[in-house]
């Protein structure tokens, strides 16, 4: 990637900024499942994985955040973020289409690239931190109506509630500009539920109600005695229409923020910024030839 500026004075050529790397890894990935009963499994698994910087993260400028009023500059030396992951899973099926399952995982991070305030005024860019471990629980229910009534079968619930433990290991160089050296990793909620109801009385119709709830969250990390900007929980409410009235065509209408609930950071005792979404719905067809 190169950068130069296109507002140079005249007669002053400004040599560009070049970023060029190439990542190349190895990642392994075992899993193994015992069929404790024909309806019941148990799962173990490991995989490495990668989060590599996204192009804005690496750009070597900086460049506008117009909703925060700053400039967020890019960090060319960030380093792409190992995940070691592993996780235990049981999972029984008491019927077709359902599934009742609890998990426990730890993912362990080596460098993970979090947004951090790069100056007093508030400005951010991107760094790595040495490492960061979560921990954390997971439950799942997919199950049908039908085994409280018969007249509820068409009605489908599905839901999942996770809850983890995050915490970063700070370098001591990374601890002298820190404001907070015990946290969890930026981005990460400390919980999350999820719930949805469907209702599909035929293969050509459903109608779908989703809800999503997470804990508050780092967006930027806090340094300089500046304190971590949160993203506070957001109750997010959608709905979906499907209806395909032959192999060939399908509508789907979908609907977002049904709740109308306000986006809010906080950094401390101070509300930093609010967003008031409206909700937005859409209509959309598919013709299959």
């Amino acid at each position: 990637m190169t950068s130069q500026s296109p507002f140079a004075e005249a007669g002053v050529v400004s040599a560009p900024r070049v970023t060029d790397r190439t990542d190349p890894s190895v990642l392994p990935a075992a899993s193994v499942r015992w069929a404790v009963t024909p309806t019941m499994n148990l799962r173990a698994a490991y995989g490495a994985t990668l989060a590599r910087p996204i192009v804005r993260e690496v750009a070597p400028f900086l460049y506008p955040d117009f909703v925060r009023n700053r400039t967020i500059q890019g960090n060319p030396d960030l380093r792409t973020t190992a995940v070691h992951n592993a996780d235990l899973r049981w999972e029984w099926y008491p019927a077709r289409g359902e599934v009742l399952a609890a998990s426990l995982f730890y993912k362990a991070f080596l460098d993970p690239i979090e947004r951090v305030v790069l100056d007093r005024n508030g400005n951010a860019t991107y760094d790595n931190v040495d490492g960061a471990q979560n921990f954390g629980a997971e439950v799942e229910a997919r199950v049908s109506l039908g085994r409280l009534a018969r007249p509820l079968r068409s009605l489908f619930v599905n839901a999942n509630a996770s809850l983890i433990y995050s915490r970063v290991s700070l370098s001591p160089a990374q601890q002298v500009n820190a404001t907070n050296a015990e946290r969890p990793l930026a981005g990460q909620s400390p919980w999350v539920v999820n719930l949805g109801l469907r209702y599909e009385p035929s293969p050509k119709f459903s109608a779908s109600v989703f809800y999503n709830v997470f804990g508050a969250r780092i967006e930027d990390v806090g340094r300089f005695g500046l304190p971590d900007t949160y993203r506070e929980p957001v109750h997010q409410l959608d709905a979906t229409v499907q209806w395909n009235p032959s192999p060939a065509l399908g509508l789907r209408l979908a609907a977002r923020n049904l709740a109308l609930q306000p986006l809010v950071f906080t950094q401390g005792p101070l509300e930093v910024l609010r967003r008031d979404p409206a909700m937005s719905m859409s209509l959309s067809a598919q013709l299959t030839y």
